[in-house]
């Protein structure tokens, strides 16, 4: 027997049964619950940091960010890349803030650190009559099915599933098997291309801002 675990707010209770069993697990994204145990996961960083620099030579300079909970090792690793895609670019920090439209200096873009936030995102967003792209540029880490119906589409690094779940299995596999030379072992898959594109009209809206 064996599990694939991805969650990011699992109980002791639940930790410590699992634990109790000595099956082997293999956490999926997430990596902060278990000792001594593999992980496969999207390199947050790496496409957090790739998303936000192209935020960033479309013409924003002001990017804020909206991020998980704390506790979320991916959250945390999503943020590292935005604020060192900032860092390298010489941006300054936009206030993270559930009120940003209300700062003195609205962002001109928003990134979003994964599709369930976008979805409050998008809401607030209709609810204030803010256009996209016209007034503000969203971007997320990850999309869902129904992006594709947003209009303009969303723009959103997308994870390797197929790759992910393989990688799993086949390291759980490898697990149950008695193979443990190399536990515990990080596998990082590099994300996909985006999904979706950027508007030029976002270029021409951060133009006007700076004149």
């Amino acid at each position: 027997d064996g599990l694939i675990i991805s969650s990011f707010c699992l109980s002791k209770d639940i930790c410590s049964a699992v634990e109790h069993t000595k099956i082997p697990v293999v956490e999926l994204e997430e990596h902060s619950h278990f000792h001594r145990t593999d992980c496969v996961q999207t390199s947050c960083t790496s496409g957090a940091y790739e998303i936000v620099e192209h935020l960033i030579k479309m013409g924003h300079q002001k990017i804020a960010l909206v991020t998980g909970p704390p506790a979320s090792y991916t959250a945390c690793e999503r943020k590292k890349g935005y604020l060192r895609a900032l860092e390298d670019y010489n941006i300054l920090l936009t206030p993270i803030n559930q009120k940003l439209w209300n700062l003195p200096e609205r962002p001109t873009a928003v990134f979003s650190a994964n599709y369930t936030l976008c979805l409050g995102i998008y809401e607030a967003i209709y609810s204030l009559g803010i256009r996209i792209p016209e007034d503000l540029s969203v971007v997320s880490f990850d999309d869902f099915e129904l992006s594709m119906l947003l209009s303009p589409q969303l723009t959103a690094v997308r994870q390797p599933l197929a790759g992910l779940a393989e990688q799993a299995c086949d390291l759980l596999l490898r697990r149950m098997n008695g193979d443990y030379c190399d536990i515990p072992r990080t596998i990082r898959l590099k994300p996909d291309a985006f999904t979706g594109i950027l508007c030029l009209i976002s270029i021409l809206m951060v133009s006007n801002a700076k004149q």
